[in-house]
């Protein structure tokens, strides 16, 4: 699975693990964490899109893979938060576009040539939600993203009025979030 699913899974663990205390779901998220350390993120320390496979993360991968990595920080695994910190810096400096707030569909490469490259479009029905709405959903608990509310805000907003009806959902779940 990609690194994104990883990312979901292990939050989900981690937070099935509290609610009521139970030591099988504590262990699997356990093991969830160190599948994502030892398959998903290189000595770089990038992220892997697929587990020990040398291409680049998507933003997306990105953004789900921290929300794993806070909820395990938040569960009492310093080491985690740090390495979301530092996914969260990678997030911003290979992919966000700082002059609009967006984020690009790939990172820079650095080489020389004629390309393009797009932001990110709203997902359709039954993909994963777009890096943007996703890291807005789940401010509320990653603090190293804060300040990226004032800018995601108004371009999730604008999203949701342009998008077709069947790309809006998780778009009103981020916003309802940020909201809150």
């Amino acid at each position: 699975a990609a690194a994104a699913a990883h990312g979901w899974i292990l939050a989900a663990l981690v937070r099935a693990s509290d609610q009521p205390y139970d030591p099988t779901l504590k262990r699997a998220a356990a093991a969830e964490l160190a599948f994502i350390r030892e398959h998903l993120i290189g000595p770089d320390p990038a992220l892997h899109h697929l587990p020990d496979r040398p291409g680049p993360a998507t933003p997306g991968d990105y953004v789900f893979v921290v929300q794993g990595l806070w909820a395990a920080r938040q569960a009492g695994d310093p080491n985690a938060g740090k390495l979301a910190t530092g996914l969260t810096r990678l997030l911003r400096t290979r992919y966000r576009d700082e002059a609009n707030g967006r984020f690009f569909a790939f990172a820079d490469t650095g080489k020389t040539g004629l390309w393009l490259r797009p932001h990110l479009q709203p997902p359709t029905a039954g993909e994963l939600p777009q890096a943007d709405a996703a890291l807005l959903a789940s401010n509320s608990f990653h603090p190293v993203a804060a300040d990226l509310v004032a800018q995601l805000a108004p371009l999730v907003a604008a999203q949701l009025r342009d998008a077709g009806d069947d790309r809006r959902g998780d778009l009103l779940l981020a916003l309802q979030t940020f909201a809150k």
